[in-house]
């Protein structure tokens, strides 16, 4: 039975439509990543020109062009057939391209849009690995490891699964475990001083476990790591310091860098004939000249045979050993480079400077791709953890930062220790980092590692519906999160999006884009579907309390510093502030506790502690509300109700008291109240919430509904109710506002006008306590923050304050779902993951046909009205000759005198009474066309 309801949900028109969805996503995605340099530059003459033309005389290019011009030039550019899809798909897919690309939301696109477009979704890579983002690193134990101080470099020997160390130039070589490395599991004690590097080679054979060290005059082979009874093997003496060695285990070889910038190339020959204790003989092949001083690091890519070499003079080179000659040179430092990594998997070498930069080069393109900057003294090294996307750097002065390979971005940044000496890596399945100072070492364990079980994810406290791309986005203070609303999965994962705590965000009009605000007043807009960021606004001096985006492009920030700030966020970079309305200028002790926006009535309303509740015009910034009771009350929750002239604000006494906005009233009593009690105490008196304390709970949230008029509130220890104002709102003759704004004229007019052709102004309104019940109570058993009412589908989206999931009722109260991770999915039964969230998909899918078929037969019409010009392009090259051939006779035959509808005779004919200089016409008319 429960077979055939699984087999029954895949086949539903959500599930169809879901997946329907999600192909037209991934070939968009693929359109934009398949473009090559050639293709892009043609789009660009095209966008300006239209398709196949070029510049003209007296005629300026395009600015813009609309989605039918879109859907024209990219067909023209891309090959359908590469990408398996049907006409209707690939018009489907480029639709939604354009969509994703009109960033001011205008619907018309220019270049700039398109190509930032690419470059965000060439940085996010097709969203590899959004579900898989880098979690972060807590600090770990630590042991004091050394009783004298002395420098400890450390090495991660995978084969071996250990952690070597060198103390500085002793010659003391200690084996750690990663998990418990305070104790000491093999230590050697080599006959040498003075030790400038040393490497661990797997010779294979008998030869196991050999260390090459070097100093300034030898280097020195030692065996017998493995049995305790430490031989030399071999020892060569140098002309010049050895400062570096790279062993490379699949090719059998060696490389050591100098002191004088030279690299040699030795070639390590095992005989395991010889049972003396010259096991090896090594000889140098070659040796590369080129560096200026020291080398300093050395990689190797085998897939190419290319050697690749840091040194002191600022540069790094790549080496072709075929031709064992220097291919290339990297200059991008402003000082020397210390350490390299290189990454089989991401194709791309890091190089860490003194500078504080590191620079990342395509040994493919022969160029500089990026530079993460943010350390503030120079670098100690670079590390690659192998299998994943972290690149690890670490500074002179301990701190520490992770970076995201997939798109550059700086994960986290911590300060490890003073006097830090070496760091390590310790490989994917121990998730820690080893850190050394003269006398301790130190671990830092990854959230979620064998040795940090505790999972980093930090918990939802705000939550925001989609209703364009029909997703949830959901954050923390650190992590942003996305959902598919048609499944209630997790889909994407945004992580280390802002320098500071994640305080509120939300949504432009277009569901394209997301806002966030921070603790320390900044204001950030993302790209909805890859997480990149876009631009900066105008910063707060204080946390960001509410963010509202309404209108076309208007953007309102309210922040702890007392201010609202009406941004401008159309333009592409920028984002002008129109408006500034200060709260409170000089009471310093007041503070904002709950803020909201109506874009309908065009009103900012907010509550301070002292009880007060002043309301704004965001458009002209006049105070046109204050509301102040004569006992003074606290103020938990402010909300306007829904497209209604309606405002609702709680107390600490359980009241919530509901103000009539302006054009409607301009009185600052008006007003009615509602008591929050409970339908479970009857109808008798004597047993009324007035009987005990907690009888009338406070109110943290509120939410309205305008199809239902039910008015939700929610209580901070899980209570959510439902109050039916209909009563109320059929008494005042209140219909929901439905204006469509113009922005040549004054809103407040338009508002009026609307409320003179409804009901009549209403001067002064004091109903006194409502006789109201809830309709009906939910238990949600978790601590509430917020709760927000959505239509299209009907629901309820509640948010939590405690480590609770993000849950979904309806308007009845009934649980439609919840947002769970997919370990906590696998830890519950089937019937307790249940998504019932039906959003009406039938009526999206006759949408999106009908919007298809208005795009095709634009492009259509438009193909028709142009004419020649356009059915020119659109022909094949044969048919294309054939008409410049008419088109060139027809010419020929003006010029000689013969009337174009007549028959045009022989060319030559033509050509003998035509002039001269015809034939540079033709040319002319060759290069227009």
């Amino acid at each position: 039975m429960s077979t055939s309801r699984g087999l029954r949900e895949i086949t539903t028109p959500r599930t169809e439509y879901d997946r329907k969805k999600t192909q037209r996503s991934r070939l968009a995605t693929s359109i934009i990543l398949t473009l090559d340099s050639n293709q892009i530059s043609k789009i660009k003459r095209d966008f300006m020109w239209g398709v196949g033309r070029g510049p003209v005389e007296d005629k300026k290019p395009r600015s813009a062009i609309s989605i039918t011009g879109f859907i024209k030039i990219m067909m023209s550019t891309i090959r359908p057939g590469d990408f398996r899809a049907k006409k209707e798909e690939m018009i489907s897919s480029l639709m939604e391209l354009f969509d994703q690309m009109d960033l001011d939301g205008n619907g018309t696109l220019d270049f700039k849009e398109f190509l930032a477009t690419i470059v965000q979704v060439g940085l996010s890579g097709a969203d590899e690995g959004v579900l898989n983002p880098i979690k972060h690193y807590v600090e770990g134990p630590s042991v004091k490891s050394q009783k004298n101080p002395t420098q400890q470099v450390l090495k991660y020997i995978p084969s071996q699964k250990k952690v070597m160390m060198r103390e500085g130039q002793s010659g003391v070589i200690k084996f750690l475990n990663v998990e418990d490395f305070g104790k000491v599991k093999k230590e050697i004690r080599l006959q040498k001083s003075g030790l400038l590097g040393c490497e661990y080679i797997d010779m294979g054979g008998d030869a196991k476990d050999v260390i090459v060290t070097c100093t300034t005059q030898h280097l020195t082979f030692w065996g017998g790591i493995s049995s305790g009874r430490t031989t030399k093997l071999e020892e060569i003496l140098t002309r010049q310091p050895q400062t570096c060695i790279k062993w490379v285990a699949n090719a059998n070889t060696m490389f050591t860098g100098t002191a004088a910038g030279e690299v040699h190339w030795w070639n390590i020959l095992q005989d395991v004939n010889d049972s003396s204790t010259k096991m090896c003989r090594s000889k140098v092949l070659h040796t590369f000249e080129g560096h200026e001083d020291v080398v300093t690091s050395i990689q190797m890519i085998p897939s190419m045979d290319i050697l690749l070499t840091a040194s002191l003079d600022t540069t790094v080179r790549l080496w072709d050993l075929a031709k064992k000659k220097e291919k290339f040179r990297f200059c991008g430092h402003r000082a020397g480079v210390v350490d390299l990594a290189y990454s089989e998997h991401y194709r791309f070498l890091l190089s860490a400077g003194i500078d504080h930069d590191v620079c990342v080069w395509s040994p493919f393109a022969d160029r500089l791709v990026f530079k993460l900057k943010g350390h503030g003294s120079p670098l100690l090294g670079v590390e690659f953890v192998p299998g994943t996307p972290q690149i690890v750097t670490a500074d002179t002065e301990g701190w520490i930062k992770i970076w995201d390979a997939r798109n550059f971005a700086c994960v986290q940044t911590f300060l490890s220790t003073s006097k830090i000496c070496g760091f390590t890596t310790s490989g994917k399945e121990n998730k820690r980092i080893l850190v050394s100072n003269v006398w301790s070492m130190y671990a830092f364990d990854q959230e979620g590692g064998p040795y940090c079980k505790i999972e980093g994810e930090d918990k939802e406290t705000m939550s925001v519906f989609n209703p364009k791309l029909l997703s949830f986005l959901t954050g923390g203070v650190e992590v942003v999160r996305v959902w598919n609303a048609l499944t209630g999965e997790l889909v994407k994962a945004f992580r280390g999006l802002a320098r500071a705590d994640i305080t509120d965000f939300c949504l432009d009009v277009r569901g394209r884009k997301f806002i966030l605000g921070t603790l320390d007043g900044h204001i950030e807009v993302y790209n909805y579907q890859n997480g990149q960021h876009m631009k900066s606004l105008q910063p707060h001096k204080g946390e960001i309390l509410h963010l509202a985006y309404g209108g076309a492009t208007t953007l309102v920030s309210i922040a702890s510093d007392k201010l609202i700030k009406v941004h401008d966020e159309g333009p592409v970079e920028t984002a002008p502030v129109l408006l500034v309305i200060p709260m409170h200028e000089d009471n310093k002790r007041i503070e904002v506790v709950s803020c909201d926006v109506s874009f309908t009535l065009r009103l900012a309303a907010v509550s301070f502690n002292n009880g007060e509740v002043k309301v704004w015009d965001i458009d002209t910034g006049k105070r046109e509300h204050e509301y102040k009771e004569k006992v003074a009350q606290d103020r938990y929750a402010v909300k306007f109700l829904g497209r209604l002239p309606l405002m609702a604000a709680s107390d600490d006494e359980g009241e919530v008291k509901i103000y009539i906005m302006r054009p409607w009233c301009q009185s600052r009593e008006s007003s009615m109240q509602l008591l929050n009690t409970h339908s479970k105490y009857g109808d008798d008196e004597d047993e009324g919430p007035n009987n005990g304390e907690d009888m009338v709970p406070v109110i943290t949230s509120i939410a309205f509904s305008d199809t239902t008029n039910l008015m939700f509130t929610a209580e901070e220890k899980g209570t959510v109710k439902a109050w039916d104002l209909s009563g109320i709102i059929n008494k005042l003759k209140l219909v929901p506002i439905e204006i469509e704004r113009d922005t040549t004229c004054n809103p407040l007019h338009q508002l009026t006008e609307f409320c003179n052709s409804t009901t009549k102004s209403l001067s002064m309104v004091n109903h006194g306590m409502l006789p109201l019940k809830p309709v009906w109570v939910v238990n949600m058993e978790m601590q509430i923050r917020k709760i927000d009412a959505h239509e299209d589908p009907d629901h309820i989206l509640v948010t939590p304050l405690d480590e609770s999931n993000v849950t979904l009722i309806d308007f009845e109260g009934k649980l439609l779902g919840k947002l769970r991770k997919q370990a906590q999915i696998i830890k519950r039964k089937p019937e307790e993951v249940k998504w019932n969230l039906r959003p009406d998909v039938e009526r999206l899918i006759v949408m999106a046909r009908e919007r298809l078929k208005r795009v095709e037969s634009c492009i259509k019409r438009e193909e028709a009205s142009v004419g020649i010009d356009s059915a020119f392009y659109q022909v094949q090259p044969d048919t294309k000759a054939k008409k410049f051939q008419e088109l060139k006779d027809n010419l020929l035959a003006r010029k000689a005198g013969i009337a174009p509808n007549t028959m045009v005779p022989d060319a030559n004919v033509l050509r003998a009474k035509s002039p001269k200089r015809r034939p540079t016409n033709i040319n002319k008319i060759k290069q227009n066309w």
